[in-house]
């Protein structure tokens, strides 16, 4: 799995941890054990779809389309048929009447695979490029470029699976740090950077990195809304809460055709006057959950 903490007002890279690592004292033996992976940054080359985490995404492409959106409820029964799609939300659990913060708060499927059908696909595909999941980060170290497709023409099984986080796409956990941090920065998307700047053996500083703006991927108004939902995932009772820290959030179960499901965690706290944005991603979480992880890094962070 990988962890990315990122400054949310410049995404200065604070901390980035890819598993497993290798010693790059001994190349050898990383080498005979390039099967597993090790040689890979999962922080910023592994492709995973973002499971619920993306709901944020959904969500904001609601506020963006549908003039009714604070009203607009669903209720949820536990499964929902879109043609030839059942959508079944987590352990087929009802959720009853839902609107978009309780159905964050829930994580409800049920719901947002129906909002996403009331807005389409052309609109939803373009608040994913709103949010610059197909824009180049200009990292410095070797990214992955997210692996998103949603035709305008999308069948609707494709655009309720993409609604919830699955369908054909790949993230990166950087990415996903960038979009949490965003929110966090009142819309503002920035470029993130790990080298702040180069100091000499004589003292003399060079390539001072000056923050810089990446895209706006929506208002202040609207990143507020999110904020505040995602502030309701946490409260709720998420593993990610900081005693005394007001932390938001979001949750996320993918769905992986090869093992396990991978489990996701996105966020920012303090919320009210955030400091740090984090991304984790657990692979075939089978043995754990991303979710605790992130609340200890978010504390540690916090702590420095």
């Amino acid at each position: 799995g990988a962890v990315v903490v990122l400054n949310y007002k410049t995404n200065e890279i604070l901390a980035m941890v890819s598993m497993p690592q290798f010693d790059p004292t001994n190349m050898d033996a990383a080498l005979a054990n390039e099967s597993a992976g090790a040689l890979i940054n999962r922080a910023t080359q592994g492709l995973y779809p973002p499971g619920s985490t993306f709901k944020t995404v959904t969500a904001l492409a609601g506020m963006e389309y549908l003039s009714d959106w604070q009203s607009f409820q669903v209720e949820c029964t536990g499964e929902r048929v879109f043609q030839d799609k059942v959508i079944h939300c987590y352990n087929n659990k009802v959720h009853g009447t839902v609107d978009m913060k309780s159905a964050l708060a829930y994580s409800c499927n049920c719901y947002f695979a129906a909002l996403a059908d009331e807005i389409g696909a052309g609109k939803l595909a373009k608040t994913m490029r709103q949010v610059g999941m197909d824009a180049d980060s200009r990292f410095e170290l070797e990214t992955s470029r997210n692996s998103i497709y949603l035709a305008k023409g999308a069948t609707e099984s494709e655009l309720v699976e993409t609604a919830i986080g699955q369908g054909r796409k790949g993230v990166t956990p950087l990415y996903m740090a960038m979009l949490a941090s965003a929110f966090a920065n009142d819309g503002m998307m920035m470029r993130p950077y790990i080298v702040d700047h180069v100091v000499y053996p004589d003292g003399t500083e060079t390539r001072n990195t000056v923050p810089e703006k990446l895209l706006e991927i929506c208002t202040p108004e609207q990143a507020a809304r999110i904020k505040e939902m995602m502030i309701g995932v946490v409260s709720g009772g998420t593993a990610a809460a900081i005693n005394g820290v007001t932390v938001a959030g979001k949750t996320g179960t993918a769905e992986n055709a090869t093992g396990y499901d991978h489990s996701w965690f996105i966020g920012f706290a303090p919320a009210e006057n955030p400091k740090v944005a984090v991304a984790v991603v657990i692979e075939n979480a089978n043995y754990g959950s991303a979710t605790p992880i992130a609340g200890k890094v978010m504390q540690a962070a916090l702590a420095e």
